[in-house]
């Protein structure tokens, strides 16, 4: 799971839209990544909790096949939009202009689908489209999220209109405006913001009984957690990521489960609890050499090594210590 994914609309498939490609960063130099393979499409309910943590910021870059068949496409959306608007027929005008913007996001010419967004914005706002305003506001926050890989200045706009959506938004909404939000706060810099987001983000996936929403929202306040010194309570930090690794593996999301455990393993490294640490890090390792998770793999190995080093060393100084107080009461 990429921490940094956006969280998306998704409408269901028989309103008979493109299928949006995987939102994919790299967390590690805030870049867009290429995207070489097509990930399976998420389901999700129409402007409810996305079923899954993948949409990361998509639309990346397509193979030259995909490039000439998108293209012919946004030919015929822009027909289709102008005969729609010719015959004042807005909701299918409105369809049109949001399944341009979709093909522009699978290109990875985000500013380009920004400008479909709004005239699909607009539609909606002029008859009265609520979940379409969302959509909208979700769409259009998430292009510009994008647009902040390459250049964080897009960022400020991205929190725009994530509010926007917040605003308008029912609960379900406000999960993901404010999981977006959260997302980008931690992007720019701002753990102490990101993190409040992401427990408002909670707040609200409780609300609508979201197990799903609780396992992103619960994953992000513990991540930044760990990395972090915003949660001052190490007790409540690692309930979060109990409680996060639990609903992982209830889900059977073994790359997840991993992650929790070296997260959890983190905190009670940071607080001496050296044989638990080493059992989890141990643990992360087995599971990611299950799933095929080198990059986990390696990181979990490492900490093996460094905990086992540092139980090692504090069971000596113990015995130490010891022995100079035997001296000492002799």
């Amino acid at each position: 799971m990429n921490p940094y994914a956006p969280q998306r609309i998704e409408l269901p498939l028989y309103f008979n839209t493109p299928v949006r490609k995987d939102d994919l960063v790299d967390s590690r130099k805030y870049s867009v990544r290429p995207q070489t393979k097509q990930a399976k499409p998420t389901q999700t309910g129409y402007a409810g909790i996305p079923m899954s943590n993948q949409s990361l910021l998509n639309m990346s870059y397509v193979d030259s096949g995909e490039e000439i068949l998108y293209r012919k496409r946004l030919k015929d959306y822009a027909i289709l939009a102008f005969a729609c608007k010719r015959a004042n027929k807005l909701r299918d005008e409105g369809r049109a202009y949001y399944s341009s913007g979709v093909l522009y996001d699978n290109l990875g010419q985000y500013q380009e689908a920004i400008k479909w967004y709004k005239k699909f914005l607009a539609v909606c706002q002029k008859i009265g489209d609520t979940h379409g305003i969302g959509l909208s506001y979700n769409c259009i926050g998430v292009s510009y999220q994008m647009l902040g890989a390459k250049n964080p200045k897009f960022y400020e706009s991205a929190i725009e209109y994530h509010q926007k959506h917040y605003d308008t938004g029912d609960v379900a909404g406000k999960f993901i405006a404010t999981a977006n939000i959260g997302i980008v706060y931690e992007l720019m810099g701002d753990k102490e913001k990101a993190i409040s987001y992401h427990q408002e983000a909670l707040k609200y996936a409780m609300q609508v009984s979201s197990f799903i929403g609780q396992t992103i929202a619960i994953s992000n306040i513990g991540r930044i957690g760990t990395s972090s010194n915003m949660i001052k309570s190490k007790t409540q930090l690692q309930s979060y990521v109990e409680k996060y690794l639990q609903f992982s593996s209830e889900l059977k999301n073994r790359q997840r489960e991993a992650e929790a455990h070296i997260q959890l393993g983190k905190i009670q490294q940071s607080t001496g609890e050296y044989s638990s640490c080493v059992h989890n890090f141990s643990r992360a390792r087995k599971i990611a050499l299950e799933v095929g998770n080198n990059h986990q793999q390696n990181e979990a190995s490492v900490r093996v090594g460094i905990a086992s080093a540092e139980m090692k060393w504090a069971d000596k100084k113990d015995g130490i210590l010891k022995d100079i107080k035997i001296k000492d009461a002799l």
